[in-house]
């Protein structure tokens, strides 16, 4: 039993330390499957009063801001917009638009087949028009711009870029679309609500 098992080692530190005088940093529990144990030993390490570090390594690829960048470079060198691109990099939640206008637009987008270059012009200006309202087309013309233009501003500067140039343009833009400011917000409630190491 995993949950005995933990109380165990947790109460075989407290003797350690409390008993043989041995210090906290002097303890290290190792095992082939940590991870299998690692809430299990967080918990009894907590309800033990011990302090720990877990050294189990967390993959990065699927954050938020690692996602971002790789959407920006991936939006940056492809031949044309997709829908697929431009909804990962919204789905970041670290652009201009909330979740509620992401979701309008994306099922707008799925609705109409929006895909390529139909992102680059006016939804207002095409067939759309004669079969949507157009409050419609110019609230999701409004989020599709918001959306869209800085992100074709981009991809005009990458075009023939080198390499420093290309993450100069990406920090760029991340600036100036508040995309830092909202890392940093993001940063701030994770420690504040205890998410962080």
């Amino acid at each position: 039993d995993l949950y005995k098992e933990a109380d165990f080692v947790c109460s075989y530190i407290k003797y350690l330390v409390l008993e043989k005088n041995y210090r906290y940093g002097e303890i290290s529990i190792v095992s082939r499957q940590l991870a299998d144990y690692d809430l299990i030993l967080q918990s009894a390490m907590e309800r033990y009063e011990i302090p720990y570090f877990s050294d189990i390594e967390k993959p990065v690829m699927h954050t938020s801001a690692v996602l971002l960048v790789t959407s920006l470079l991936e939006l940056a060198g492809a031949k044309s917009i997709t829908s697929d691109m431009l909804f990962r990099y919204a789905k970041t939640m670290l652009t201009k638009l909330d979740i509620d206008s992401i979701s309008e637009l994306e099922n707008f987008c799925y609705k109409w087949n929006i895909d390529g270059e139909m992102w680059e012009t006016c939804f207002s200006g095409t067939s759309l028009a004669d079969s949507e309202k157009r409050e419609v087309l110019e609230y999701m013309d409004t989020l599709r711009e918001s959306l869209v233009v800085p992100v074709l501003r981009l991809r005009q500067k990458c075009r023939e870029s080198s390499a420093s140039e290309l993450c100069r343009y990406i920090y760029e833009f991340m600036e100036e679309e508040g995309i830092n400011r909202n890392i940093r917000s993001l940063i701030a409630d994770y420690k504040q609500n205890g998410m962080t190491d």
